[in-house]
């Protein structure tokens, strides 16, 4: 599963994913194996190799660019960081889905097995999902809602956020004391785009 590049605002923004990756881990538990159809009886190790390096590479990079993900999937290497939601890196971001997607749509899709080939179809189809939300900056820019926000957001990551050992408390008091920089880029950013925008501000 793909991780969309405008969710990182707030909690509430995860559970499409979420209910996503469930659905798909059911299906995998119910679905009968795969029989290999004459078209994979050849399939050459280095295809199925690339494929899974491509995913490889796109999980380690959503782990450095959304640590905060990270934290709620089990990965805690990166336990003293907070999202970066500069332009900067939003843009970087989207250069690398981009290369990502073509790099996709250049494996020779015949010559992979079923399940490759169902998690490649399933893989573009997530990077052309999050490409469409590129341009729609105001959206994007929405870090307030009425259920929540990325406050909200920051006291359920510290919820799942371990602290059996001094270097994951470490790690906490360091996001929390990134925090007021994290949320005063967040929040006058949403201010400006919506003025830009025309869109009325909360009453």
């Amino acid at each position: 599963m793909r991780l969309p590049l405008h969710q990182p605002r707030s909690s509430p923004c995860w559970w499409p994913l979420i209910f996503a990756l469930l659905g798909a881990l059911a299906g995998c538990a119910t679905a009968p194996p795969a029989t290999p159809g004459p078209a994979q009886a050849g399939a050459p190790p280095a295809a199925a190799a690339a494929l899974h390096a491509l995913f490889d590479a796109d999980w380690e990079d959503n782990m450095r660019r959304y640590p905060e993900w990270a934290t709620y999937v089990g990965d805690h290497r990166y336990g003293d960081r907070l999202h970066d939601a500069s332009p900067e890196n939003e843009a970087d971001a989207y250069a690398r889905q981009r290369q990502r997607l073509q790099a996709a749509q250049a494996l020779p899709r015949e010559m992979l097995e079923t399940k490759d080939r169902a998690s490649l179809d399933i893989f573009i189809h997530g990077l052309q999902d999050d490409l469409t939300f590129e341009p729609l900056l105001g959206y994007r820019r929405l870090s307030l809602g009425a259920t929540g926000g990325f406050h909200t957001g920051f006291s359920n990551l510290l919820r799942a956020s371990p602290t059996r050992n001094k270097t994951q408390a470490e790690q906490v008091l360091v996001r929390l004391a990134a925090y007021p920089g994290g949320s005063t880029r967040r929040s006058p950013g949403c201010s400006r785009v919506c003025c830009w925008a025309g869109w009325p501000r909360s009453r």
